[in-house]
């Protein structure tokens, strides 16, 4: 059986990208798509992008916001508008592109092993245009199955978990969950994991089929501020507020680890703020009141609990932990 599947991208001043993000959602082997485009009131020429393409395919559908709100607002209008009783949702990001195999390989294995959501791995593209697609990713990838919790308990996991794209999930996930919209940076970080904790079963694959536009100038990326950096905190205590309430222990102890590797990041990125002596100093006070938890969390090795007290006393060189270990990665 053929089923929906509702495909959410958001669009704001992506005019360069549209053709080659849309021409790769249109050609898909698997045809039964929702396609929802939200224009988030761009200044460039993507709304007349968005007609175009509805104008070709029927499967096309745009909405166009009045006012300029972010991406969460954007995802949270596509939302309003797909039946959750039935079928599946995923989000694309209208600067990335899909390998035409995309839909139909995630259905086939989210059939296949009875689970709730299927989580691709993704290739890296610098390339602003064209399309690069890597055919031996198919040649003996793996599938492994989890409960939610254990993908919810990877704190190595937990940025690439925590990301809409690359993922199909049941609609039925997303009934009751919605981007929040204090939130325009990082606003998946406070959400995608609601839907991950109502999954029974996620089937995680290396197999490589979403192709992420990875740009120095992306919006979160770039040009780093306080705003972003208590964005960034927001979704770390979104993720508290949400396991408190449903006496997750497990995970809220593990979102303490989230929620002090996010403090620690902002200690080094507060020279980007307008005040950076005062928002050190207050993210200093935040760390120090909740690092305890982080070293009492018997899931950690020795070794990372003994990193997190060695930046009680000197918190400045977990940036340059975190350079040397990139460096040496690459």
């Amino acid at each position: 059986m053929n089923e929906l599947i509702n495909v959410v991208v958001p669009v704001y001043n992506a005019a360069k990208f549209m053709d080659r993000c849309l021409q790769s959602l249109t050609e898909q082997t698997y045809d039964n798509l929702n396609i929802i485009l939200v224009d988030d009131c761009s200044k460039d020429d993507s709304a007349k992008k968005c007609d175009e393409w509805a104008a070709k395919d029927s499967r096309i559908i745009v909405y166009k916001e009045k006012i300029n709100k972010g991406p969460a607002n954007a995802r949270n209008t596509a939302l309003s508008h797909i039946d959750f009783t039935d079928g599946y949702i995923a989000f694309v990001d209208v600067d990335d592109y899909l390998h035409p195999q995309y839909f139909e390989k995630m259905y086939e294995m989210l059939k296949r092993a009875d689970v709730d959501i299927v989580w691709v791995d993704v290739i890296n593209t610098h390339e602003a245009t064209g399309f690069q697609y890597d055919e031996s990713s198919f040649e003996g990838y793996k599938e492994d199955i989890y409960s939610s919790k254990e993908v919810l308990l990877r704190e190595d996991w937990r940025i690439m978990y925590s990301m809409t794209w690359g993922k199909l999930y049941k609609a039925a996930l997303w009934k009751d969950v919605r981007f929040p919209d204090n939130c325009r940076y990082f606003e998946d970080g406070a959400t995608v994991f609601k839907a991950l904790y109502e999954a029974k079963k996620i089937l995680k694959t290396n197999l490589k089929l979403y192709y992420y536009y990875y740009s120095a100038n992306s919006e979160t990326r770039s040009n780093m501020s306080e705003a972003k950096c208590r964005c960034g905190l927001l979704t770390c205590t979104e993720k508290i507020h949400f396991y408190e309430e449903r006496e997750e222990e497990e995970l809220l102890e593990m979102a303490y680890v989230g929620y002090v590797n996010i403090i620690l990041k902002n200690i080094g990125r507060s020279r980007f703020c307008e005040n950076p002596k005062a928002f050190k100093k207050e993210m200093k006070a935040l760390y120090k009141k909740n690092y305890k938890r982080v070293i009492n969390n018997k899931k950690l090795s020795n070794i990372q609990r003994m990193k997190y007290m060695i930046y009680r006393i000197c918190p400045d060189i977990q940036e340059l932990y975190i350079k040397v270990k990139m460096r040496l990665r690459g």
